[in-house]
Parts: structure tokens; C-alpha cells; sequence
């Protein structure tokens, strides 16, 4: 990818037409940050957390398993998901214990058995779950 502030100062300095003129483009550029379709959101905030300090406000190009871009991932969009996420899953948890409460834990046995997974649950009530 080829970041627009890069090029144009490149292009604009004192050498810089002299130099890139007759260049390729993709000479100023950087190799593209991709995830694959089945990428988490965790994943792709990886790929945006391991690149230099000026690639941070990147997009992620979603890639499906020949190369060919499918789609893609703003860097607004993933920071509010995963946002959304940590304040879903906050909701969830028991304000004494911080362990998930009930409401969390059906949800994700009605996942597990939605999957065919096996799953064993034990409910165990100590002092009438004050």
C-alpha cells in the first residue's frame, strides 16, 4: 500500500521527481496488511499492532484464500467492535466475584450445544447464589 502522505513528500522534495519519476509507485509503498476471512478481530488488531508507528491508522485488507480482497477492515470499526465486546462481556460478569454470570454462561452452552460440542456444566448454589 502506498501511503498518500509518504508519496506526495517523497515526490515533493527537493530530489524527489528526479528520483521517483520514472519509478513505480509501489516503490514508496509498503507490502499490504491482509487477514483471511476467518480472521478474528483480535487477529486483525495484531496485524495493525505489529507494523511501525506510521502504519497504525492503516485499513486491513480481508483476503478470501486465493489473494483476491474481499472486503475491508477500518481501524475506527474494529477499535468500536472490540470496544462493544469488552463492554458486553463486562455486563456479564458478577460485580463481586468478576467470574460470568448466569446470563454469560447459557449463552455460551446454548453456543457449545447449537455446535454439536460436548459439554458438561456444573452448577454448584452456595448460599442461595446471594
Amino acid at each position: 500500500s502506498v501511503h498518500r502522505s509518504r508519496f506526495l513528500l517523497s515526490m515533493s522534495g527537493r530530489y524527489g521527481h528526479a528520483l521517483y519519476a520514472d519509478r513505480p509507485a509501489a516503490r514508496l509503498g509498503d507490502p499490504p496488511r491482509t487477514v483471511g476471512i476467518d480472521a478474528t478481530a483480535w487477529e486483525v488488531l495484531d496485524v495493525v499492532a505489529v507494523g511501525g508507528q506510521d502504519r497504525t491508522s492503516d485499513d486491513v485488507a480481508v483476503v478470501d484464500r486465493y489473494g483476491r480482497c474481499v472486503g475491508v477492515v477500518r481501524l475506527a470499526d474494529l477499535v468500536r467492535a472490540l470496544s462493544d465486546t469488552r463492554v458486553e462481556e463486562a455486563a456479564g460478569l458478577n460485580p463481586l466475584t468478576r467470574l460470568p454470570g448466569s446470563d454469560a454462561i447459557t449463552v455460551e452452552a446454548d453456543r457449545r450445544i447449537a455446535a454439536g460440542r460436548t459439554l458438561a456444566l456444573s452448577w454448584l448454589d452456595i448460599d442461595h447464589f446471594k
